[in-house]
């Protein structure tokens, strides 16, 4: 029962970041700049093309759902 909680509560989380990214892509992107070099380029890219950035946060939210709905209670 505690990896099906588990596993929901991030399947939730991924929802909510995809939601983020899809109302407001450039705010939530320049929040996740810090870090290595390598990982702000990235982060650059979405942040220079919100329709990417919403892309993703559908693709986060479809993922997230999908997630959710392979938890069962046990």
């Amino acid at each position: 029962m505690w990896k099906s909680r588990m596993d929901e509560i991030l399947a939730l989380l991924a929802i909510g970041d995809g939601v983020a990214a899809l109302v407001q892509p450039r705010r939530h992107m320049r929040l996740w700049r810090d870090g290595p070099r390598w990982w702000a380029r990235g982060m650059d890219v979405f942040v220079e093309s919100p329709a990417l950035a919403r892309a993703a946060g559908v693709a986060e939210i479809a993922a997230g759902l999908w997630w959710a709905s392979r938890q069962r209670p046990q």
